[in-house]
């Protein structure tokens, strides 16, 4: 690490460490801690996040909400409106393919072997190998002539479930970013950083509130400050557009905090949000701020 990047860091922690800081600090201090991550990689997606927080289009939540969004178009599609079974000998959109990649993290290793006499990265290296890809049309099909049941019953596996698990906690990007810190070996007070970790939550929180995520130039979702189970939380959005029908949305977990929303809501931001009927389990869509008194409030 340069001189000076170490020097610009001690000063900013010792705004940390006394409490008087704001968002624009942790930006500063994600960004230039963000060449030395030493591989502790929710720091790495934070930071990375905090420094393209407008429109991001690469990382482990837009791999989450690409999984997510593919995930919730197979099941409106093929369950909910068409309900229709996926017949992989005719084409079948393409995406589909990247569905089951995403999907094949959900088991253990031990589950293939025993279940379908293969490894994981046997049926991934199968799933490149096997498929025809129309990259015109944007379709797949099966190309070859027979087909085993383990192989098929391992995709049907797969397509069977959804995954909507959490990116990260308050303590994942707390415990990590104490990490990054002492892995660089900077000085600082561990107790005072601890101590102010839930206004560090309240300023990223604010950085990616109404960030944009893009997967092949397409967006598949954005993230908002969100209310859930009386804490704060960065909702992930996800709208699935289908021709000839109305568009459906769902939501989940980006980022749970312990900030409980009755401390760090202000009264007007509380009465905005009810008067205007905003759906408060997607998520608040008014542009934000963090006031003297440390409480997110709407931008005047």
């Amino acid at each position: 690490m340069k001189l000076n990047d170490k020097k610009n860091i001690h000063i900013v922690l010792e705004r940390i460490e006394s409490g008087n800081f704001d968002q624009m600090d942790i930006e500063n201090i994600f960004m230039k801690l963000r060449a030395y991550n030493k591989g502790y990689k929710n720091f790495k997606e934070i930071s990375d996040l905090v420094a393209h927080n407008k429109e991001r289009d690469r990382g482990i939540i837009n791999e989450n909400l690409e999984h997510r969004y593919l995930a919730l178009l197979f099941i409106s599609q093929y369950h909910y409106l068409e309900k229709k079974p996926l017949k992989i000998t005719s084409p079948f959109p393409s995406w589909i393919l990247t569905l089951i990649k995403y999907q094949v993290n959900l088991f253990d290793n031990s589950y293939f072997l025993s279940n379908y006499k293969f490894s994981k990265k046997t049926f991934l290296k199968k799933i490149g190998e096997f498929f025809k890809i129309n990259k015109e049309s944007g379709t797949a099909v099966y190309d070859l002539e027979e087909i085993s049941d383990e192989f098929l019953n391992a995709i049907k596996k797969c397509l069977s479930i959804v995954s909507t698990t959490t990116s990260f906690s308050n303590e994942d990007i707390i415990n990590d970013f104490i990490g990054v810190l002492k892995s660089n070996n900077l000085t600082f007070n561990e107790r005072e950083i601890k101590k102010q970790s839930q206004k560090i939550m309240a300023c990223i929180l604010l950085l990616l509130h109404k960030t944009i995520y893009v997967v092949d130039s397409k967006k598949v979702g954005r993230s908002l400050i969100s209310k859930e189970n009386g804490f704060l939380i960065l909702n992930g959005i996800i709208e699935i557009i289908i021709p000839d029908h109305h568009p459906i949305t769902f939501n989940s977990p980006l980022i749970l905090t312990n900030l409980l929303s009755k401390e760090w809501i202000s009264d007007e931001l509380n009465k905005s949000t009810q008067e205007s009927d905003q759906s408060q389990a997607i998520g608040i869509e008014y542009d934000l701020e963090l006031n003297s008194e440390w409480k997110f409030s709407i931008i005047t």
